[in-house]
């Protein structure tokens, strides 16, 4: 949720999947659109928006889930190009023939016949370069802020709090195990 909220805030056009129950909550941080990711035709509808915006592709992509075939989902709808972040540690020759963290040439298929074009994917778990410590340095001055002027905050993404310090922490994760956090984050607060 914060993710799509720094997208706009930024500038970028945010397109995004979530589950319908959700779309009100994205749209009001920012997204410009959003589909349902259970959509069996998913990566046509969202291609379909970049071209219906004047896109000829969607070049970059942010991938917080990373599980289900989540980051399949975004090679494909990026499959012109692009570069795709996700939050999970990728295994060498990953997903599409993944080496160096660059998908396979054009000429290769993946499992489903389809074509992949060059996505460069990349971890955040993996060691940082010198421009990505540029490019986080300038976050690090834009979100106080962001937060000074109330555009992110308390209040702008809805949290669920759990005030007990460390004790509440079995119960907190619990509450995630159990899949209770659709369209919220939870908080442990330390005392």
């Amino acid at each position: 949720m914060y993710a799509i909220k720094l997208a706009a805030l930024s500038g970028y056009k945010v397109v995004t999947v979530a589950s319908k129950r959700n779309w009100d909550l994205v749209k009001s941080l920012g997204a410009s659109a959003v589909y349902d990711y259970r959509d069996p035709e998913v990566v046509s509808h969202v291609q379909q928006w970049a071209q219906d915006n004047g896109f000829s592709s969607i070049n970059k992509g942010l991938d917080t889930i990373s599980e289900g075939g989540s980051i399949e989902t975004c090679v494909a709808i990026m499959n012109k190009g692009g570069t795709l972040i996700t939050l999970r540690k990728l295994e060498v020759n990953y997903l599409y023939g993944l080496t160096n963290n660059t998908v396979s040439p054009p000429q290769d298929l993946d499992s489903k016949g389809v074509k992949v074009y060059n996505v460069l994917v990349y971890s955040v778990l993996k060691p940082k370069n010198e421009e990505d410590f540029s490019h986080i340095n300038d976050w690090h001055k834009r979100i106080p802020e962001y937060i000074e002027s109330g555009k992110l905050g308390e209040g702008v993404v809805p949290l669920k709090v759990f005030s007990g310090g460390l004790d509440d922490l079995p119960e907190a994760l619990d509450y995630v195990r159990q899949g209770k956090t659709s369209g919220q984050k939870v908080v442990v607060t330390l005392k």
